[in-house]
């Protein structure tokens, strides 16, 4: 975990989630968008619990 408080689960090389240790933190996918740029997407990652 960083100290923004959220993190990336990978399954092999592949991201499968994101995740977080306190509420109210964000997550983004940044993905090609085929024109040279990249697209962004804001997540909701999943709440760790103890």
């Amino acid at each position: 975990m960083t100290r923004a408080g959220r993190g990336r689960v990978h399954r092999g090389t592949r991201p499968a989630e994101a995740v977080a240790d306190r509420p109210g933190v964000a997550a983004s996918e940044v993905v090609p968008d085929g024109a040279g740029g990249v697209r962004e997407t804001r997540t909701g990652p999943r709440l760790l619990t103890a």
